[in-house]
């Protein structure tokens, strides 16, 4: 086995998948297409998983063409589950729930969406200093991750560090421009510098990013609504619709007074 061989295999046994893809496409006469397909589709549910996207992430490991050998899939498909639930728990305010949900992952290429999560939990629960930790430890795996960018900036506005948590804010909108926390975030420190202008112009950036990430989301809840009773739901929807349409046409028409 190549020395770079290793490498790639290293990195990703330690959960840093970027820098496993880079390493296995520079060995270009030793690839295989079926790994190389394997370690694309992960590190596109990494940034599925990055945006928040559980559906998207799941779907793409679900639609794989080809049996996975750098993991098990029904072993990840689980795990993603428990981060999609850690999530949704932490959305309620429930950090001791979504810790539950985070011990029990143990895949290393779920490590950094983990670590991001856990960190999240810390700050509900007061520890600011674990969630630091935590976020450092995601970025270590991940440097890329802007939401824990982003969060951190948000711990040194916290403390009332505004240049560095405008540094990090700044840092995250060059990964993802539109990512509507990093922009509302650096309005309110620019807010805090006494920088007027520039605090309207990012948080009316912000607004307009938010709603275009909540249609983005309604179309991906759509796309994953698989289950039979989402479709049923859907089903109902559609029909209520209709029957609204046909109301007004026949209102219109004096059926209806």
């Amino acid at each position: 086995m190549s020395e770079t061989a290793t490498n790639w295999q290293t990195l990703f046994g330690a959960g840093k998948l970027d820098e496993a893809l880079l390493s296995y496409r520079l060995q270009a006469e030793e690839i295989d297409n079926n790994t190389l397909e394997q370690l694309e589709a992960l590190s596109s549910m990494r940034d599925a998983l990055r945006a928040k996207s559980w559906n998207k992430a799941i779907r793409i490991i679900k639609n794989h063409d080809e049996p996975m050998s750098l993991v098990d899939s029904e072993v990840l498909l689980g795990e993603l589950e428990r981060l999609k639930t850690a999530a949704e728990t932490l959305d309620k305010r429930q950090p001791e729930a979504a810790l539950k949900e985070l011990e029990a992952i143990q895949l290393p290429v779920l490590e950094s969406e983990k670590d991001a999560l856990l960190g999240t939990a810390y700050i509900y629960t007061n520890d600011l200093d674990a969630a630091q930790a935590a976020f450092n430890k995601t970025l270590e795996l991940d440097p890329k991750h802007y939401r824990v960018i982003t969060n951190l900036g948000n711990l040194a506005l916290e403390k009332g560090n505004l240049d560095e948590a405008i540094q990090a804010y700044e840092q995250a909108l060059k990964i993802d421009e539109g990512f509507s926390n990093a922009l509302h975030n650096l309005g309110v420190a620019y807010r805090k510098k006494g920088q007027v202008n520039k605090s309207v112009q990012m948080l009316r950036k912000a607004q307009s990013s938010s709603q275009r990430q909540l249609r983005e989301e309604a179309r991906e809840g759509f796309r994953g609504g698989n289950n039979p009773q989402t479709l049923k739901l859907l089903r109902w929807f559609i029909y209520g619709v209709i029957a609204v349409i046909v109301f007004f046409f026949l209102k219109a028409r004096g059926v209806f007074f």
